[in-house]
């Protein structure tokens, strides 16, 4: 059984997709292990969540391999099929629990969406086509498939001392967490051209600070491709991915224009230390051929559940892993930032506001035209504080004007305001919006425009106690940190690639 994750969108009104409706898909994807004359694995079985607009619906399998549609649920690593260039994951048929989310209901006895998937390893670049049911095709805005990689320069133990992992080779003996000297059998590289991407955060590397888990664990700063596991013991050692453990201090994405990873295998799966930190050997689960260059005899098969040396950790222990995080975060002298730092900006004078609970009050000359409120932003997902992957200001839950002796409330969903929000949320009975982003929230003067007096009093009611990152961080010890270029992640020049195979 092989698995494999795709993250892909389509923006709001393409050919097809009803107006200003954004379509958000994450799948979970099994296929057997068993190769098909074709050179294909058919998938088996889909999760996942397929939200249009704000409604979200549940994936809950793939159309039976047996029906015309369900032939098509195919995946092709690269060159094994009929496109030799990519990994293609071809017309991926899903089912959701309301048929009336699912596309291509005119075809018979068809009841999902349709996906056609490529993945060009040698660029990193994708095609994502996604039937309309409309007899076209579009283009989704971003892509992304998970893979396990450590960044160039990373130290893998030996038993001759700790390697760059650039420079190990295939039949050397690196040592595992068990104290076992092992041969690697296989070594693969890519580079990930990050910068042309629709959200190039997602193959952003992580970095795992000096000292995040505990005293030299790990030794130096560590980098690691988002869906890398790290051993961690929490009544028993378990694996987690290093995406689920970001919390803005001490574990961070790395905005970066290209990164350099690399992969290291055994003849089966172990955990390797690298820069001091007990993590994943490759794992054989289907993304092989994601990787432009490889050396060594590549496994055939794919990892089951039993096969990884170590279980992956429920969701439960995951978010106790991060709350010791985040005390040892604290320890170090990281701070929990809550402010939203806001303001308003009307004709380029900076008003501060009154806070009070959960509530600002602006005063400003209502002659103003450009009227502008700001506030710091921040992504849920990069702080730990809830996987929402959006560039958020602040949760806005009412607006209201006065001049002392006219008051007036400002619906959020004002069209004059369409383009400062995001769409509306709503939870036991309460609406609110969050502002896009944190420095331009544009307020038409139109807006007060019923208004007499030489001022304006802007009050809003907003959600306060949201933490926003990290107010201050410790001074960082160069020697613990390894060298990286601002915006890039290179490989380290080494020796010849083919004597990697020797």
């Amino acid at each position: 059984m092989g698995t494999a994750t795709i993250s892909y969108t389509i923006p709001a009104s393409p050919l097809g997709v009803p107006a200003n409706t954004q379509i958000d898909v994450t799948l979970n994807l099994t296929y057997s292990d068993t190769l098909n004359g074709d050179g294909s694995y058919t998938v088996t079985n889909a999760t996942g969540t397929y939200k249009v607009g704000s409604t979200a619906y549940q994936i809950n399998g793939v159309v039976a391999p047996g029906g015309a549609e369900g032939n098509d649920n195919h995946f092709w690593p690269a060159q094994n099929g009929p496109n030799s260039a990519y990994v293609n994951f071809k017309g991926i048929n899903f089912i959701t629990n309301d048929p009336t989310a699912n596309g291509n209901e005119f075809i018979t006895g068809y009841t999902g969406p349709n996906v056609d998937f490529y993945y060009d390893s040698g660029r990193s670049a994708y095609l994502q086509d996604t039937f309309n049911g409309s007899g076209g095709f579009v283009n989704a805005n971003t892509v992304s498939v998970t893979i396990t990689c450590f960044a160039a320069g990373t130290l893998i133990r030996t038993p001759r001392g700790d390697v760059a992992v650039e420079n190990l080779r295939v039949g050397e003996l690196v040592l595992t967490a068990g104290g076992k000297a092992r041969p690697i059998v296989w070594i693969g590289h890519r580079m990930i051209d990050c910068a042309p991407r629709a959200t190039p955060r997602d193959a952003w590397p992580v970095r795992i600070a000096a000292g995040a888990f505990a005293e030299k664990r790990p030794e130096r700063d560590l980098y690691v491709s988002p869906a890398h596991a790290i051993c961690v013991d929490f009544l028993g050692e378990v694996l987690v991915r290093a995406t689920d453990l970001v919390n803005g201090a001490t574990i961070t994405r790395v905005p970066t224009e290209v990164a350099d990873y690399w992969h290291v295998e055994l003849e089966s799966h172990d955990i390797l230390i690298a820069n001091g930190l007990p993590a994943e050997s490759y794992s054989a689960t289907g993304e092989r051929g994601a990787f432009s260059e490889s050396y060594g005899d590549a496994r055939v098969e794919r990892l089951s559940e039993a096969d990884f040396c170590r279980p992956f950790a429920s969701d439960l222990v995951v978010a106790a892993v991060r709350m010791q995080l985040e005390t040892r975060a604290e320890r170090l002298g990281y701070q929990r930032d809550f402010d939203a730092d806001l303001r308003l900006v009307a004709d380029g004078v900076e008003y501060r506001p009154l806070l009070a609970d959960g509530s600002a009050v602006f005063l400003f000359p209502r002659a103003a035209q450009d009227i502008r409120l700001q506030s710091s932003s921040f992504v849920p997902a990069d702080v730990g504080s809830h996987p929402d992957s959006r560039r958020l200001g602040i949760s806005i839950y009412g607006l209201s004007a006065s001049d002392g002796r006219t008051a007036t409330q400002i619906p959020l969903d004002d069209p004059r305001l369409a383009s400062c929000f995001h769409a509306e949320e709503e939870m036991d009975g309460t609406a609110w919006r969050w502002t896009i982003g944190g420095e331009a929230m544009m307020l038409p003067s139109s807006l007060f425009e019923q208004l007499s007096g030489s001022h304006v009093a802007l009050a809003l009611a907003y959600e306060s106690s949201v933490r926003r990152g990290w107010a201050s961080s410790p001074t960082p010890h160069a020697e613990k940190s390894a060298p990286m270029a601002p915006r890039r992640l290179y490989a380290v020049p080494s020796e010849a690639s083919d004597a990697r195979a020797a």
